[in-house]
């Protein structure tokens, strides 16, 4: 989303729609679909919530403070929906606020365990917030969301990436496990 915002803003014949949908168009979208859901008999309504990272401000607002606004609006809907909010690892505050907000689990896209090739892997991420706070702050998102609502996600198999992948499926699969195992321990999914 930011990449397309900034080409965007760089190129005049640039003509997709704008990667930044409003927020009555996302409020819209909501309602639609809790209404074609409720005729078809589905249960109760839930949406994941992404929008990528911003690095510096978009429309005039921080990151916690843009998206904030989405949260508060899906969430006022009629159907009052669960969301789960994806975002980078935050600190505690700005997870607080997401909760305050209406956000119900917090997803923190952490991609690969390994905390070697998690900077390979993820340089923005390694650079913006790092693998020690990324861990520390999916522990503290547990106190602020509860056991079971905080979870991250891994691209399976990106730890065979080369050059510095692991060699063997067995490592690799060991490696990751040991991230599972250590987080379970902490409450987070």
């Amino acid at each position: 989303i930011n990449e397309n915002a900034r080409q965007m803003k760089l190129s005049r014949d640039f003509t997709l729609t704008a990667p930044v949908k409003s927020v009555a168009d996302v409020v819209t979208v909501v309602e639609q679909v809790a209404s074609d859901a409720q005729k078809n008999g589905a249960g109760a309504q839930g949406f994941v919530l992404s929008g990528g990272t911003i690095t510096k401000t978009l429309h005039g607002k921080s990151e916690v403070d843009f998206n904030e606004e989405y949260i508060r609006a899906i969430k006022n809907t009629a159907t009052k929906p669960r969301i789960t909010f994806e975002v980078n690892a935050r600190p505690r505050e700005e997870v607080q606020r997401y909760k305050d907000a209406g956000a119900d689990h917090i997803h923190l896209n952490m991609e690969v365990w390994d905390k070697k090739l998690f900077p390979w892997i993820n340089p923005g991420k390694a650079e913006r917030v790092g693998w020690d706070n990324w861990v520390r702050w999916m522990e503290d998102a547990v106190e602020v969301f509860g056991n079971g609502m905080v979870q991250p996600s891994f691209v399976s198999g990106v730890e065979m990436a080369r050059p510095h992948g692991y060699e063997s499926v067995i490592d690799a699969v060991k490696s990751t496990t040991d991230g599972f195992e250590y987080l379970l321990s902490r409450a987070i999914f």
